[in-house]
């Protein structure tokens, strides 16, 4: 009889690729230290963590994307390393002439979904309740699009108490299940909110093991919930690497001015 592994799952980190302190080479390195941490690479717009990670055993093919409809910002899941860059040359480049790192593609939310789910993949709502979250939209958009596409709800590691709570809230009124990411840009972050996740011996830890799991809402979650010291220091990071880059900056200051829209639905 066949026991169980634990994996802790992270699905939610950047690397130096987008705005993440460590490199992909670092992400490497850091998984021989904790061989049940499972992380999902979701840089901005970009893929090319892989041409260094390929297709790692411990690592699930992903990418953060932001949709001109609200800036709203969602994280998509691949089962390898190939189905990510064709999802990324088919669907993103074309919406994305101007090859943008942090600002919106030229597209809505619906689309973007409806490609996810006719290839397959996993999406996620990152930061529910944060100016670029799935809240920036109207109540019967948020509605529609939940129901129709049935995505997981993020608990997200760099929000605090107040915002995941408003995310659960929106996932036990939709009937959503739940997933835990650490949004990690430095060093310390990657290991502070996962997801823990039993799988039968010998089944790998791929992006759709993980989730089928996890949709059955068998798991644990491990939260940390960010200071304002943590908060400052991810801010800095993430706002140098957009004034480095001049790429998003209006997006940025837009999302820094705009107030969240505490909507009901």
């Amino acid at each position: 009889m066949y026991g169980t592994v634990k994996y802790r799952f992270n699905n939610h980190c950047h690397t130096s690729v987008s705005d993440g302190e460590l490199s992909p080479k670092n992400i490497a390195d850091l998984l021989k230290g904790h061989p049940s941490l499972v992380l999902s690479v979701t840089d901005h717009l970009r893929i090319g963590a892989y041409d260094t990670l390929g297709d790692h055993p411990q690592i699930v093919p992903g990418i953060e994307v932001k949709v001109s409809e609200g800036n709203v910002d969602f994280l998509i899941h691949t089962e390898t390393p190939g189905e990510l860059e064709n999802f990324y040359r088919e669907v993103i480049e074309p919406a994305n002439p101007s090859k943008t790192m942090f600002g919106p593609i030229d597209m809505d939310a619906e689309h973007l979904l409806s490609e996810v789910e006719e290839r397959g993949h996993t999406a996620v709502l990152a930061h529910y309740w944060a100016p670029e979250g799935l809240s920036a939209l109207p109540p019967d958009r948020q509605r529609f699009l939940a129901k129709r596409f049935r995505p997981f709800v993020e608990y997200n590691g760099r929000m605090g108490r107040a915002r995941n709570a408003e995310a659960r809230r929106f996932a036990r009124k939709l009937h959503l299940p739940m997933v835990a990411g650490a949004d990690s840009h430095l060093h310390d972050q990657h290991t502070d909110t996962f997801t823990s996740v039993r799988l039968p011996e010998g089944t790998p830890p791929t992006m759709r093991n993980l989730f089928e799991e996890i949709r059955k809402r068998k798991v644990q979650f491990r939260l940390r919930n960010a200071g304002w010291v943590d908060t400052m220091r991810t801010v800095w990071k993430a706002t140098k690497s957009v004034v480095q880059r001049f790429d998003g900056f209006n997006g940025l200051l837009h999302a820094i001015k705009t107030k969240n829209q505490r909507l009901d639905y």
